[in-house]
């Protein structure tokens, strides 16, 4: 009988080792999973609404000298436009994005005046030219623009492949940044690339 107590007693050494073991890393499981609980819940919440993103840049590439048609019908160029920084936005009124975002444009050329020009250049061919006159004057105070040749897409490089796209040009004609797709430009985030593009210049 003793013999036999004394074999359960060594067994349960040997078996104690390993069950301080599983307690261990039970413990230090329950462990992690509080940290992390807790982690995440006191994690700031995301910024609501999308991001701003300038998605491409090509620093330093000269504005397209490609000849333009003012409300007036004058020709200039995005030279003539040098001394202070400009948002040059392709868009046309069949694409649905570019209407969706001039609203925001408009609100964006009143909040910052005469420190950055926008420049809504039209690429709409010949019938819809004065739909596109129209949609413009509805979204004062935004100027027209139209490139009747719609040869503007092409001529900056690398060129353009889709609309909208908006171009971010400094005081001294040269590319910033590109946004291709529809934006706010009403919200915090573009106010911040607009305020880097005015002190930049």
């Amino acid at each position: 009988m003793s013999e036999t107590l004394g074999e359960d007693k060594t067994g349960g050494a040997r078996r104690r080792p390993w069950m301080v073991v599983l307690w261990a890393v039970a413990v230090i499981v329950a462990a992690a999973a509080l940290y992390l609980i807790v982690h995440l819940l006191n994690k700031p919440a995301a910024p609501a609404g999308p991001v701003f993103v300038v998605t491409k840049t090509y620093v330093g590439s000269p504005e397209p000298a490609t000849p333009i048609l003012d409300a007036n019908g004058k020709t200039v160029t995005l030279a003539g436009f040098k001394g202070k920084p400009i948002i040059v936005n392709l868009w046309a009124t069949w694409c649905a994005p570019c209407r969706k975002e001039m609203p925001s444009l408009a609100k964006l050329q009143a909040s910052y005046g005469d420190r950055v020009l926008i420049v809504p250049v039209s690429m709409d061919k010949a019938p819809d030219r004065e739909k596109a006159r129209a949609f413009i004057a509805a979204n004062a105070p935004l100027a027209f623009y139209e490139d009747e040749a719609l040869a503007m897409p092409y001529d900056v490089k690398p060129p353009v492949d889709g609309f909208p796209t908006t171009f971010l040009f400094d005081a001294q004609g040269r590319e910033v940044g590109r946004i291709s797709m529809d934006r706010d430009w009403d919200s915090p985030g573009a106010h911040q690339v607009v305020d880097a593009l005015i002190k930049g210049s």
